[in-house]
């Protein structure tokens, strides 16, 4: 059954989960420690994760501050330590970062008995790499239980007409995306490699468009379908013109 982020009933169940532990820690600290498994039960190695604190004005709304960083070792264990008590959230990107950056999606965090779920994966704009929930001083949570799965994969190379490829260069990525329940769009800056290639993951089904401007002009990728497990590594996006000179921003 999947549980609804509330803080009250949270910040009860999480003193509940350091009650029986017999390694008590220093007052008013806190810890997080646990593995990240994907859909078989594999462990996930060498995988960045994200302590991001929320912050409250007194209005309030809730905005992302300052956040800890681990990555899952070989083992695909991880460890936070000396976690500020209060609302976080346990991501795999951190805020104000581009989503499509991870190969992974958050699928759920078990915490002794209680499974919580990323918020809103109805959405449109996937929030499928964010759990929420806050955390009580002098508690030390182990055992803690990720479990992700692999996003789809998109790997396109931008050229020119003559072949060339635009390479290491920031460039603005437009994703347009459709299937039967729904469709939407997305911009975010990218940058290319010395080869002219960029990577994204998305996590929906369906179909794909993707547009990329450089100075006044732009290229059109053929739309195509992704399946879950698919991945996308031949897309080319041409800019019909010959090579010209690069420039200062991706968005001149």
């Amino acid at each position: 059954m999947r549980l609804l982020m509330l803080f009250s009933c949270l910040i009860v169940i999480l003193i509940g989960c350091s009650e029986g532990d017999d390694s008590p820690l220093e007052a008013g600290a806190t810890a997080l420690s646990g593995i990240v498994i994907d859909t078989h039960g594999a462990p996930i190695t060498n995988l960045p994760l994200f302590v991001q604190y929320i912050q409250v004005d007194p209005d309030g709304m809730e905005t992302t501050s300052y956040y800890l960083q681990n990555n899952t070792d070989k083992t695909g264990h991880f460890s936070f330590s000396n976690i500020t008590p209060g609302r976080i959230q346990f991501r795999l990107v951190p805020d104000d970062t581009p989503h499509d950056l991870t190969p992974y999606q958050l699928i759920s965090v078990k915490i002794g008995e209680i499974t919580y779920y990323p918020n809103d994966l109805s959405s449109p704009y996937s929030i499928d790499y964010v759990a929420a929930f806050s955390l009580t001083a002098d508690t030390l949570l182990k055992d803690v239980q990720v479990r992700v799965k692999e996003k789809m994969r998109i790997r396109a190379k931008v050229t020119f007409k003559n072949g060339m490829p635009l390479a290491n260069w920031p460039l603005l990525l437009d994703t347009n995306y459709k299937s039967m329940t729904g469709s939407y769009g997305y911009g975010t800056e990218i940058h290319t490699d010395i080869h002219g290639y960029f990577t994204r993951y998305v996590s929906r089904n369906g179909y794909y468009r993707l547009t990329i401007k450089y100075k006044h002009l732009t290229a059109v990728s053929e739309t195509f379908l992704l399946n879950d497990g698919e991945h996308r590594e031949d897309l080319l996006l041409t800019f019909d013109t010959q090579p010209i000179a690069k420039s200062m921003s991706a968005r001149n």
